[in-house]
């Protein structure tokens, strides 16, 4: 159990620590992050406010993702309210835990980052490798730690509501019949592309649509800018390698960073305590007096523990630090001697426990971290450099307002040129909300200054002016012509299918032979197809409406639904089979317990929304 504990640890921290680098909410601290004194809010919770540039730089950050993601446009409407939804239960449930005095200890989350692969070099945690990973997120370890702080707090109070949720046998049933049940339909599909033949659309019509959807054929507002960059990334390769005793030299002085600490391997035999304590401590007894007399550890192990991470493995728990197992555990490892054999009692049950090997803690030698001392020494130095260049920077971009190329010229950077972007931002350096906001403001766009120094991040500086500049604009009729003529030409085929599939479901509701209905429209029904709740096989408003129907008794019932293609499909349901919760496999019965674990939860988050005070500002944002 320990070891499933552990890797399921890593995986679900795994996938928490790529989703606050890849969409850093940024929510770094209750009262350090929301509530930013003297910024515009957009909500407040309980009190705490949201301010407009924690919603933007989230809402950039989604969006910038979900384009990558699936291409083409996003919704920028929903994202909006999805975003602001987001924020307000994040507090809410961060609010939450801290009034239930849940805590993470700093022992936990350090060896919760130790742990993990995107932050280790060679299998071990490299803090370098971290500040460097970090760093090219726009984030400093301090605001890292707080923010994966607040969700592993989340987490842990989610985990203690959908982990403590019970199947009972009648829930099982009920829950079994309505997720098992299968229903058997046919369709009959009318197709909208026929109706597209012979169509014409009236000018004025197209004219119409264009003067009261203006708002679609108006291109944004848009700037292009040029900007160069000062990092200390780009600087590391300005500075010249070091000799062999400045390497010695830091590596003397570093030499605390390079220990790895002690590990230990043991391996055990876990007895867990299923409601007799003194059966299991019996039996755990029993087995070390066993092992004791010589009896094969890993045989008894694959035979009686009940960990299903290490009993097939012998028992065996790899290697392993100080920080990682339970506290009870760790303290007896870490005090055996190896080949010492000794039960010990936790949380989870009695283990018997065997040290197998013991790697004292060691200092890696030069040689191997000499790589490593030569990217910290020209990082330093980097550092050093980009202080007095950040402040000759500012220093010739407000002497010379109205040009960057005497910047560019002092300190060796090259003048870049963005892509075209909008207020809601863009590609590349568009991406960051201070980029947008500083390119757009007033002092930039209209008075055509430089914009002063912007911190991408604490060692990343930008500085942009604009090139050029798009007002708003409604693309001239001839332009979106065609598009408007397409547009329409499909909505009235659409709805003449709507009404033919309309027609032909009234005529099978009043009785008619469902195959002489088909045969008058030129039209024939699809073989009967059964569908389960999770089908993907067809469309999920298909699904929706076909297990809304109701069930069939004297005959087929019927419906119908349009697609988004502009289709129409007539459902027939002819058959509904139920559940069973016989049939029901133990995978499936966790799923359906999880399942109720997930419901509790979002009631539980349903409720705290309708207590708390929650202000939305939609003026603001």
């Amino acid at each position: 159990m320990l070891q499933s504990i552990r890797e399921r640890a890593q995986g679900w921290l795994a996938w928490v620590i790529i989703i606050l680098i890849s969409i850093p909410f940024a929510l770094w601290g209750i009262n350090r992050y929301f509530g930013g004194g003297g910024e515009v809010a957009i909500a407040s919770v309980n009190g705490t406010d949201i301010t407009l540039r924690q919603w933007q730089r989230t809402y950039q950050q989604q969006r910038q993702r979900l384009l990558a993601v699936l291409g083409g446009d996003v919704d920028d409407e929903l994202l909006k309210q999805q975003i602001l939804d987001g924020l307000i239960e994040h507090l809410l449930l961060l609010q939450a835990a801290q009034s239930m005095g849940l805590a993470i200890s700093d022992v936990q989350l350090a060896a919760y980052i130790q742990a993990q692969p995107l932050f280790q070099k060679d299998g071990h945690f490299d803090r370098q490798r971290y500040e460097q990973v970090l760093s090219a997120q726009g984030m400093t370890p301090g605001m890292f730690e707080q923010q994966l702080y607040q969700r592993l707090l989340i987490q842990q109070m989610r985990l203690g509501i959908t982990e403590s949720a019970l199947l009972t046998p009648s829930e099982a049933e009920r829950m079994a019949r309505l997720k098992g049940q299968r229903r058997t339909v046919s369709l009959l599909v009318v197709g909208a592309k026929p109706f597209l033949e012979g169509l014409e659309i009236q000018e004025d019509a197209i004219k119409r649509y264009y003067e009261t959807h203006e708002d679609a054929f108006t291109l944004p507002e848009q700037v292009q800018v040029q900007y160069i960059e000062l990092s200390v990334e780009n600087l590391m390769g300005q500075v010249p390698p070091p000799d062999e005793a400045t390497l010695k030299r830091l590596y003397e002085e570093s030499k605390a960073d390079f220990v790895v600490p002690e590990a230990r391997r043991a391996r055990h035999i876990l007895i867990p305590i299923e409601g007799d304590e003194a059966k299991a401590k019996a039996l755990a007894e029993e087995l070390l007096q066993r092992l004791k007399k010589g009896e094969d550890f890993a045989a008894l192990a694959k035979a009686y523990s009940k960990d299903p991470g290490s009993a097939r493995l012998g028992g065996d728990l790899g290697y392993f630090s100080r920080g990682v197992m339970d506290k009870a555990f760790e303290e007896a490892v870490f005090s055996m001697k190896k080949g010492e054999i000794r039960l010990v009692r936790t949380p989870f049950g009695f283990h018997i426990v065997q040290v197998t090997d013991i790697r004292p803690p060691e200092v890696k030698p030069f040689e191997k971290v000499k790589e490593d001392l030569i990217q910290r020494y020209r990082r330093r130095e980097a550092e050093r450099m980009f202080l007095d260049k950040a402040e000759e920077l500012a220093n010739l971009v407000y002497e010379h307002p109205d040009t960057l190329e005497p910047a560019a010229e002092a300190l060796e950077l090259p003048i870049k040129v963005s892509d075209f972007f909008t207020p809601k931002g863009g590609e590349g350096i568009a991406s960051n909300p201070k980029v947008v906001e500083a390119a757009f403001s007033r002092d930039v766009l209209e008075e055509g200054y430089n914009s002063e120094p912007i911190e991408i991040a604490p060692d990343h500086l930008l500085v942009l002016r604009v090139l050029e500049h798009r007002p708003p604009a409604l693309q001239p009729l001839v332009e979106v012509h065609e598009t408007i003529e397409k547009r329409l030409k499909q909505e009235k085929a659409a709805e003449k299918a709507r009404a033919l599939g309309e027609k032909i479901l009234e005529r099978l509701k009043s009785g008619e032979d469902p195959e002489a209905v088909a045969r008058d429209q030129g039209l024939s029904w699809e073989p009967p197809m059964t569908l389960g709740r999770e089908d993907t096989r067809v469309h999920p408003d298909l699904l929706k409406t076909a297990f809304r129907l109701p069930k069939p008794k004297d005959g087929p019932t019927y419906g119908g639904l349009s697609y988004p293609s502009g289709d129409y499909a007539v459902i027939r349901l002819e058959k509904v089979e139920e559940g069973s919760p016989e049939d029901l496999t133990d995978e499936e019965r966790e799923a359906l317990r999880r399942d109720l674990g997930e419901a509790a939860f979002a009631a539980f988050v349903k409720g705290l929304r309708q207590a708390a005070d929650v202000k939305v500002y939609p003026d603001r944002f």
